[in-house]
C-alpha cells in the first residue's frame, strides 16, 4: 500500500509540474498575435519586419521564448535571439497545421539538448490559408531539476518509512 501511495504521489507531482508549463503556454495570447499579424498576411517583407518587431517587443521573455514562422514553415525570428534557421524539430507546428483549433503543443528538446514544452499557433488569413505561425517555447530545465528534487524527497521519505517499519 505504501508503494502505491508513493507511486501516486510521484505521478501527481510529475503531472502538476508539467501542467504548470502548459498553463504558461496557454496564457500566451494567440488572439493578440492573430490581430497583430493579420495586417501583414499578404506582404512577406512586411510580415518579416513585423515578426522582428513582435519578437523584440515580446513582454513575457522571462517565461517563454517566441518564434515567428513564415508561410513556408521556416522559423524566421526568435525573441531569445537563438539561431532558428536550421531547426527542424517542430512537431507542434506540424500538428497545428492540421488541427481544427490551429493550435498544438508538444514536449521536445532543443538542438543543444535543453528540454522544452512548445505550443504553435497557425496564423490564418480570412480566405483560410496559413500565412505563418507563432511558436511559444518554455524551458523545462529548471522545472525538471525541481521535479527531480521533489521526487527524490518522496523516495527518501518512502525508504525511511520502510526502514522504520522493519526496525520496530
Amino acid at each position: 500500500i505504501l508503494l502505491i501511495i508513493t507511486a501516486i504521489l510521484i505521478n501527481s507531482t510529475y503531472l502538476r509540474y508539467y501542467h504548470t508549463a502548459q498553463m504558461i503556454l496557454k496564457s500566451c495570447n494567440t488572439d493578440v498575435a492573430e490581430a497583430y499579424f493579420s495586417y501583414y498576411a499578404n506582404d512577406e517583407e512586411a510580415f518579416l519586419k513585423a515578426a522582428v518587431a513582435y519578437a523584440e517587443s515580446y513582454e513575457y521573455r522571462d517565461k517563454a521564448d517566441i518564434w515567428v514562422i513564415d508561410k513556408n514553415g521556416n522559423p524566421i525570428v526568435s525573441s531569445g535571439g537563438y539561431d532558428v534557421s536550421n531547426f527542424d524539430e517542430m512537431t507542434d507546428y506540424y500538428e497545428a497545421l492540421s488541427a481544427e483549433s490551429k493550435l498544438a503543443m508538444s514536449r521536445t528538446r532543443m538542438p543543444w539538448g535543453e528540454p522544452v514544452m512548445t505550443m504553435s499557433y497557425i496564423l490564418t488569413a480570412p480566405d483560410g490559408n496559413s500565412y505563418g505561425a507563432v511558436r511559444y517555447i518554455v524551458s523545462l530545465r529548471d522545472m525538471n531539476r525541481q521535479l527531480g528534487f521533489v521526487i527524490g524527497i518522496i523516495i527518501v521519505s518512502f525508504l525511511l518509512i520502510i526502514m522504520l517499519m522493519f526496525n520496530s
